[in-house]
């Protein structure tokens, strides 16, 4: 795929998706952010005190992802974070 095809490899594009993710993680009051993202997806993990902790440093993770062949986006909202990958 050619860059700035289909949203990938365009770092305006990440740049939306982490801030969406970020959004997402804000109205949950989560601190200790770790951004992650490549050509297709975005991630923020974190911590908020609102939900129990799991086994790492991070409780929670909001994730966006370039819809397949198509312009929109997916949002996730995961808890607990249960890999070291996050």
């Amino acid at each position: 795929m050619a860059p700035g095809a289909g949203g990938a490899l365009r770092p305006g594009r990440q740049r939306q998706r982490l801030a969406l993710a970020d959004a997402a993680l804000d109205a949950l009051g989560a601190r200790q952010r770790e951004p992650w993202s490549d050509g297709r997806a975005a991630s923020v993990a974190g911590y908020t005190p609102l939900l129990p902790p799991g086994p790492y440093a991070v409780n929670v993770q909001a994730a966006v992802r370039r819809d397949g062949d198509g312009d929109g986006n997916r949002l996730w909202i995961g808890w607990p974070t249960v890999r070291s990958d996050y």
